[in-house]
């Protein structure tokens, strides 16, 4: 096998790492829904998975003090395929409506439900409660 031929495998079954993220969300648009994404198309996706996944929370917290109607809102990688959650692991979306037209499918825990969603995560960081209370029962 020659060098190019072991690469081409290597590179149809190797992680690729995006080149890039935004933020979709749809919102209504002259009596209509739209898909839209910030950055918009033709303009330099964000470098970064945080920022992007940051700015999505940014605005659903937006939304959620009356600030207008976002929802379905995620991030994508370039080509527009959605990306997990850097702190989940999961693909989530903030404010959910499936019955959007047009909305992506939410097939896994969306991250902040309409209709309450009070799940606590777990949180065993260095400080936090949970961590403390394990520290507390071995003592």
């Amino acid at each position: 096998m020659k060098i190019s031929e072991l690469l081409s495998v290597v590179d149809k079954g190797w992680v690729r790492k995006p080149a890039g993220f935004r933020v979709r969300f749809q919102t209504r648009e002259n009596e209509r829904w739209a898909t839209d994404t910030m950055p918009g198309e033709g303009q330099t996706p964000l470098d970064s998975d945080v920022v992007a996944w940051r700015s999505a929370w940014k605005l659903w917290q937006a939304v959620k003090s009356g600030t207008g109607e976002f929802f379905n809102i995620t991030v994508v990688d370039e080509r527009g395929d959605p990306y997990r959650c850097y702190a989940t692991g999961r693909l989530e979306f903030y404010n959910p409506r499936p019955e959007v037209e047009g909305a992506p499918p939410v097939c896994e825990q969306p991250a902040g439900r309409a209709g309450g969603g009070d799940e606590v995560f777990a949180d065993a960081q260095p400080g936090s409660e949970e961590a403390d209370a394990e520290g507390a029962g071995r003592q």
